[in-house]
């Protein structure tokens, strides 16, 4: 595979941030990152916080910490090495000045301040991926504030569209943070409280029903770790071999049972997709020289998609739809273990129906790589020709110069979290990577480890936790 090289940004800002930092860094900001980022494409909270930021006072901490994250932002755009002096000033007073209005009886509750929270928390999850190796991160603390806000803030979460907003925001970050570090049970359980309470019909759409599934996932996963550790501590006090009890066993069946449904709704959110949702094959051959040479997995068929936010949308379901599958795996496994306790796991065969879908999830995963990632170190910018899809009888206009800014600033970032995610259910040390290479095409995984290496030299991430903001 070609070497990948360091980004060129000449077309993005300058290498050099001019005099007015702040403001040039907020321009920058909002201008890469303020694409069609409607509820039903996305949960993310930045699809309200330009309105948002527009409409606060100067002195509230919501707009410190967007100029925080902002000067961030640009730092890592422009590959300006570590924190700046302005950058840390101004984050500094972000955290006093969000303290403060936690103390206060009013901005307790706004709206603002719980924004504030969801902002720092991007701010931290970045800094935890990008930063040194001895940065002492408070990733996972931000989040962890903004859903005590939600309980502080009880019926006024339902107050109209923008505060429902800030709790699906809030939601899909702890769903994130749970997808990398394993949130504890109490949080999910005060967000689902919640979400549980409203006084109305909960908003409906596409992201919001996806996210609903990676939920009923995080709560099942907690349930089986629960499950575990309540048998090995009955292991150690007995000083016995480990065995499962009855009601262990009937847990373990009703974990399982839970996951096979949910394994059914994950089916019926796809069949129900919307056309604009649907992804759209294209031939390799069409695609640029440069994205074919880096890009393309030669065993499947590429696609584009409408938007960068919808093909991120359908890979984090698809890693979803991976995680029930390693659940129901694990669950079998654990079932199968006091009938033969001699047994391996790499031994103890899943479902072929199981293995047929992780093969198909992981193939629409790889095919959406060149569309995610293009080849942005191509300095000649040979885009890839507008060419009728196999499947439909319109032209894709998708290589262009814009899709590569936004690729740039967002979509590297996705396709990266989620290979390593794909790669941590599928790949060696993973619940489906246990079985043996067997489970998908012979290199696959492999190609997916090129690919995660390629775009963090790209990106230039060391360290080994994904983390990368998801906004």
């Amino acid at each position: 595979m070609r070497n990948s090289s360091p980004l060129q940004f000449d077309h993005c800002i300058p290498p050099t941030i001019p005099e007015d930092v702040e403001s040039n860094a907020l321009g920058f900001f909002f201008l890469r990152y303020s694409f069609n980022h409607d509820v039903q494409t996305t949960c993310s909270f930045f699809g309200i916080l330009p309105a948002m930021y527009a409409n606060s006072n100067m002195s509230f901490p919501l707009a410190k910490a967007t100029t925080a994250l902002a000067l961030q932002v640009a730092r890592l755009h422009s590959w300006c090495g570590d924190e700046s002096t302005t950058e840390h000033r101004v984050y500094t007073e972000a955290l006093t000045q969000t303290n403060q209005a936690i103390a206060g009886a009013t901005q307790s509750k706004s709206d603002e301040l719980l924004m504030t929270t969801l902002v720092l928390d991007a701010y931290e999850s970045n800094r935890a991926t990008f930063g040194r190796e001895d940065d002492d991160s408070r990733f996972g603390t931000h989040i962890l504030g903004s859903v005590a806000l939600l309980q502080h803030r009880g019926s006024l979460n339902y107050r109209d569209e923008v505060s429902w907003r800030l709790v699906i925001a809030t939601r899909n970050r702890l769903l994130y943070q749970n997808r990398n570090a394993f949130t504890e049970s109490a949080g999910l359980e005060a967000v689902n409280a919640v979400w549980d309470g409203a006084v109305r019909t909960q908003p409906q759409g596409v992201a919001i029903e996806a996210d609903t599934l990676t939920f009923k996932l995080s709560r099942l996963q907690h349930l089986l770790e629960t499950n575990r550790q309540t048998i090995f501590s009955q292991g150690e006090v007995d000083d016995k071999p480990i065995e499962n009890s009855v009601e262990d066993e009937m847990e373990l069946g009703g974990i399982l049972a839970s996951a096979s449904n949910l394994a059914i709704e994950c089916d019926l959110w796809r069949d129900a997709l919307p056309p604009i949702w649907e992804p759209m094959p294209v031939l390799g051959c069409t695609l640029a020289p440069s994205i074919q040479a880096v890009a393309l997995y030669d065993k499947v068929m590429p696609a584009v998609y409408t938007n960068l936010l919808i093909a991120n949308s359908l890979n984090r379901q698809r890693i979803t739809e991976l995680g029930v599958l390693a659940l129901i795996q694990e669950c079998l496994v654990a079932t199968s273990a006091k009938d033969a306790p001699r047994k391996s796991q790499s031994s103890m065969e899943p479902p072929a129906a199981l293995l047929a879908r992780a093969q198909l999830l992981v193939d629409e995963i790889c095919a959406s790589v060149p569309y995610l990632t293009v080849d942005v170190t191509d300095k000649v910018y040979a885009t890839s020709p507008a060419l009728p899809t196999p499947s439909r009888s319109v032209v894709c206009h998708w290589d262009t110069a814009e899709h590569r800014r936004q690729v740039i600033a967002s979509g590297l970032y996705m396709m990266y979290g989620t290979l390593d995610k794909a790669v941590s259910i599928v790949g060696d040390g993973g619940v489906l990577g246990g079985l043996g290479h067997a489970i998908l095409r012979d290199g696959q995984v492999d190609w997916m480890i090129e690919q995660s290496h390629r775009l963090r030299n790209v990106l230039r991430i060391v360290k080994d936790a994904y983390r990368a903001v998801n906004i």
